[in-house]
């Protein structure tokens, strides 16, 4: 044997994988159609100009904990930020997952609730959605029972659905030890769960700054949860790892929260209206989403020679290939109405020439 052996899991693993093609029109990642609002593109220009960047930043990120606490009517112990909420994945599963321990996922879901637990040999059990991608409450349950972690993206990703809060609420009671509610995209469906936290000492709500507030490439995540389960997270912390400049511009995001919810409510205008004009496309399933994005299930459609024939034409959508439960399927993100209406347009020549 060579020298270059990583353990036999991560050997078996596959690696996350962003769409990498380029295309005039980008609706692959989810991520907000509008860069920064003025006001914070010049807060932040300004910021830029008086930090010391030769000095490290905050370390214990106060000043946005504090931010996001007041906004969220919770305590600054309860919250904790991370590099992307990627990151603060990883923090769970090193500081409650581990060996001889299990978290439970539902795929189709978010793949780094997989890689991450492997990552940190953490065992992972997988309740399998239904045809509807509803959640199985009846074996969720079952599987909860004994699971150390618990992680349900809620709207989930990449199916747009949204699970109930008393099923959520029934399904984080009867969680063994942790469950991590990822409202990544709760601003779109106009409906958070955090309040649950009041009555369930195992419930940790995870949000991210990538998608409403247009900060995909700065990259900043924060978990909620009781005073005691961030403590242990802070153990794992990387020292630093939130950056002087992503900080500065979570502050000032946090300072204009009334033009992004502006942008919020233009992309699920945007959202119902594609989901109309894709209603009339035949072949083409449309699944409910309360995210911003949404899935196509095809029917006599080859879904990666759509996806091949969309980037011909300048469109880039996220193609699910290799994935048996979405092998029909392709997810299209909200954009601006230029770029929904070239997408549209971009459907329509495709599947008229098949």
């Amino acid at each position: 044997m060579g020298k270059i052996n990583p353990r036999p899991e991560i050997a078996r693993l596959r690696a996350y994988e962003a769409p990498e093609p380029t295309a005039s029109v980008i609706l692959a990642a989810n991520e907000n159609p509008d860069n920064l609002p003025a006001p914070v593109l010049e807060e932040i220009r300004e910021i830029a100009a008086s930090t010391a960047f030769n000095r490290y930043p905050d370390a214990r990120v106060l000043e946005l904990r504090k931010a996001l606490a007041r906004q969220n009517g919770v305590e600054v112990e309860n919250v904790i930020v991370g590099n992307g909420g990627d990151e603060i994945l990883v923090q769970v599963c090193l500081a409650f997952g581990g060996m001889q321990r299990a978290s439970l996922t539902f795929p189709p879901t978010f793949s780094m609730y997989e890689i991450i637990s492997v990552s940190t040999g953490t065992a992972v059990v997988s309740v399998p959605r239904r045809a509807d991608f509803s959640v199985d409450e009846e074996e969720a349950l079952r599987a909860a029972a004994g699971a150390d972690l618990v992680f349900l993206s809620n709207p989930n990703n990449p199916t747009g659905n949204l699970e109930g809060v008393e099923a959520v609420e029934r399904l984080a009671s009867a969680t063994k030890g942790l469950f991590v509610l990822d409202e990544a995209y709760h601003e779109f469906a106009g409906v958070t769960y955090l309040d649950l936290i009041d009555e369930l000492e195992n419930l940790l709500v995870l949000r991210t700054f990538s998608k409403a507030f247009s900060m995909a490439g700065l990259r900043v995540g924060y978990l909620i949860a009781r005073p005691e389960v961030i403590a242990e997270l802070q153990k794992v912390r990387l020292p630093y790892n939130a950056n002087a400049f992503s900080q500065a511009a979570a502050l000032a995001a946090l300072k204009y929260r009334p033009l992004f919810e502006e942008r919020i409510r233009t992309i699920v205008a945007e959202r119902e209206r594609v989901r109309e004009a894709l209603g009339e496309v035949r072949g083409v399933e449309v699944l409910p989403s309360r995210a911003n994005f949404l899935l196509l299930r095809l029917d006599g459609i080859d879904a990666f020679e759509l996806w091949r024939e969309l980037l011909e034409r300048d469109v880039l959508v996220r193609n699910f290939a290799g994935d048996e439960r979405l092998e029909r399927c392709l997810r299209v993100t909200i954009g601006s109405r230029a770029e929904n209406d070239a997408f549209l347009a971009a459907l329509g020549e495709a599947i008229q020439e098949d």
